[in-house]
Formats: C-alpha cells, structure tokens, sequence
C-alpha cells in the first residue's frame, strides 16, 4: 500500500509547480485561440491537424 506521505512532502513546492505549468499552459493555448479566431474572421483556411499514420489494426 502507498504511503500519503510522497503527496505532503514538499507539498507547497509541488503545489508551485502545478501553478507555473497551469500558467505556461494558458500563456501558450490563449493566444492560439485568438491567432485561429482571427483568421477564421478574415476567411482565411485553419490547418487541420492531419497525420499520414494508418489505423492500427488489431491482430
């Protein structure tokens, strides 16, 4: 069985961490947004994501 002790051991320093990532995150995905948004208003094609992978399929 798992000990609750890894989660409080150095909790406020992991509890900083999940911040600046959450941070990092929105600083990166808002402006995304906003560049899509935009060109979608002025009629402009947004990339789709595609991939040249095929399915796998099950044996």
């Amino acid at each position: 069985m798992i000990h609750p002790s890894w989660l409080f051991h150095n909790f406020w320093l992991k509890l900083l961490s999940l911040g600046l990532a959450t941070l990092l995150w929105f600083t990166i995905y808002i402006p995304l947004q906003k560049v899509s948004l935009q060109k979608e208003q002025r009629g402009e094609p947004v990339p789709e994501k595609t991939t040249n992978n095929p399915p796998v399929k099950p044996k």
